[in-house]
């Protein structure tokens, strides 16, 4: 919901920079920020140039899968 109103407001780019940040904060772990920062650049482009969420949603269990998979193996 935050993607659209930042794209129109600020444009395609900085729109997906400041969701992304938004989306790596909402996460409230700030050892874990750089790379849901870049979790989210990537969330944020597909969505933008699809104009579709289902992708998004899907990138988004593939990575959450492979966090709980990393996880379990190495026993963290």
């Amino acid at each position: 919901m935050l993607l659209p109103v930042l794209g129109r407001e600020l444009g395609a780019v900085w729109g997906v920079v400041v969701s992304s940040l938004v989306f790596g904060i909402a996460h409230l772990s700030l050892g874990e920020l750089p790379p849901l920062f870049v979790l989210g650049l990537g969330l944020g482009w597909l969505r933008w140039s699809s104009g579709r969420l289902g992708a998004c949603v899907l990138m988004h269990a593939l990575w959450n899968g492979v966090t709980f998979a990393n996880l379990v193996l190495l026993g963290n």
